[in-house]
């Protein structure tokens, strides 16, 4: 990881929103990294959902492409916007979502409907993995993150400390 988690500026909007849910807010924030590298404005073209669901074969390809290309409200639904990388039609059918999905890489609309998401995929019964594998994250990379992240917070909390003060630290619970 290139930079500390509180050098993020959209950081204290995963803490918040995934907190007041109940979800694990590192493993939020580590998910967003892995997904767009830590970028609010990453926007991605998924081609398989394009080719797949409204390709050439498709009945619905002379209503939904234009001159050979798909249309702007199917590139919309096809593209994977933001730090959580959500596909528009997944914000859209879920309700996570409404709106001009353009205003998806807004960081308080992302991480709103990220957190919705993530929430009743674990309502349904789903495990943080789960969630995980949803967005399309490896969910390996996901955890080493959030061991490095960690690590580093654990550094970070222990700079200027002798090795008695660690030793007589108090551990508190959550």
């Amino acid at each position: 990881m290139d930079k500390l988690l509180l050098e993020y500026p959209w950081i204290s909007k995963i803490v918040t929103l995934s907190k007041d849910v109940g979800l694990d807010w590192l493993m939020m924030t580590c998910l967003a990294l892995e997904l767009s590298g830590g970028d609010p404005r990453c926007r991605t073209l998924d081609k398989e959902f394009l080719f797949d669901t409204l390709g050439p074969d498709s009945p619905l390809f002379a209503g939904y492409w234009d001159q050979g290309m798909p249309s702007i409200n199917v590139i919309d639904l096809g593209t994977r916007w933001g730090l959580f990388q959500i596909l528009g039609r997944v914000a859209v059918e879920t309700g996570a979502f409404t709106g001009r999905l353009i205003n998806f890489t807004d960081i308080g609309a992302n991480v709103k409907a990220a957190v919705t998401i993530a929430r009743n995929t674990i309502q349904k019964g789903g495990t943080e993995e789960d969630v995980i594998k949803y967005f399309g994250a490896d969910p390996n990379r996901v955890y080493a993150l959030m061991n490095e992240s960690r690590h580093s917070i654990t550094i970070l909390l222990t700079i200027g400390l002798d090795d008695e003060e660690l030793i007589e630290a108090p551990v508190v619970e959550a």
